[in-house]
C-alpha cells in the first residue's frame, strides 16, 4: 500500500510493534517549517533570534546559522531602506503639496 501523503506531510501506514507487544504509530513527518512573517523588522528581528537560541541550544549547525543570520540581516536591511525610501516619497510630497498651496514656485533642493 502507498503512502498517503496530505499537507506536505507524509505518513507511512507501517505497523511498529515494541518488544512489549504494543502497537506504536509513527508521527508525521515533514522537511517544511512553518512559515513566519518576515515583513516588518520586529519579524526579521524576532526569527534572527530563534535562529540564535537553536544554534546555542545545539539544535542548529552554526554554519547553518550563521547563513540564514546573514540572509536575515540582509532582508533587515531591505526593509529598512524601503521604510526610508516611503518616508522620503511622502515628504517630497508633502512639500509639494505646501509649495501649492503657499503660492511659491521656488523649487526645493
Amino acid at each position: 500500500m502507498p503512502a498517503k501523503k496530505a499537507a506536505n506531510v507524509t505518513v507511512d501506514p507501517v505497523e511498529i510493534i515494541d518488544r512489549d507487544g504494543l502497537k506504536v504509530v509513527p508521527l508525521p513527518t515533514s522537511k517544511r517549517r512553518l512559515r513566519l512573517p518576515l515583513k516588518t523588522l520586529a519579524n526579521v528581528r524576532d526569527e534572527m533570534a530563534r535562529v540564535y537560541r537553536r544554534m546555542k541550544v545545539g539544535d542548529m549547525k552554526i554554519e547553518d546559522g550563521k547563513g540564514l543570520v546573514y540572509a536575515l540581516a540582509c532582508l533587515s536591511k531591505t526593509i529598512a531602506d524601503s521604510i526610508l525610501e516611503e518616508e522620503v516619497i511622502q515628504a517630497i510630497q508633502e512639500a509639494k503639496q505646501t509649495r501649492i498651496s503657499n503660492g511659491t514656485t521656488r523649487q526645493i533642493s
